[in-house]
C-alpha cells in the first residue's frame, strides 16, 4: 500500500488522501475498507477505522488537531480476512 499524501494542511486541519488498491492481496478477497492511523504528536496512535467504506480521504480537524504539532499518517486496506495489506510507510505534516 502506498503512503498517504497530504493534500492540504493548515493550523486547524490536515487533508489526507491515498490511492485505492486495484487488486486484493490477502486471500484474493475484495477490499472492503481502509484503516488510517496517526500519531497525535504525543506518542499515541489513534486509529480511524473507515469501516464499510472505500473512502480514500480523511480530514483531521477540530479537537483531533493542535497547532504546532507534527502528525504522522499511515494507512492499510482491509478485506473479509482482516488486514489485506500491512500499514504503508508514514507521511507527516505539521499543523
Amino acid at each position: 500500500m502506498s503512503a498517504p499524501v497530504i493534500a492540504s494542511y493548515s493550523d486547524s486541519s490536515i487533508n489526507i488522501t491515498w490511492t485505492a488498491l486495484s487488486s486484493p492481496n490477502n486471500g484474493d478477497s475484495a477490499i472492503l475498507a481502509y484503516e488510517l492511523v496517526w500519531d497525535q504528536g504525543l506518542g499515541v496512535t489513534p486509529a480511524t477505522d473507515l469501516s464499510n467504506t472505500l473512502t480514500t480521504y480523511y480530514v483531521l480537524s477540530g479537537t483531533q488537531i493542535s497547532s504546532g504539532n507534527t502528525y504522522q499518517f499511515a494507512v492499510r486496506a482491509r478485506n473479509i480476512y482482516g488486514s489485506a495489506t500491512s500499514f504503508s510507510s508514514t507521511t507527516s505534516a505539521t499543523a
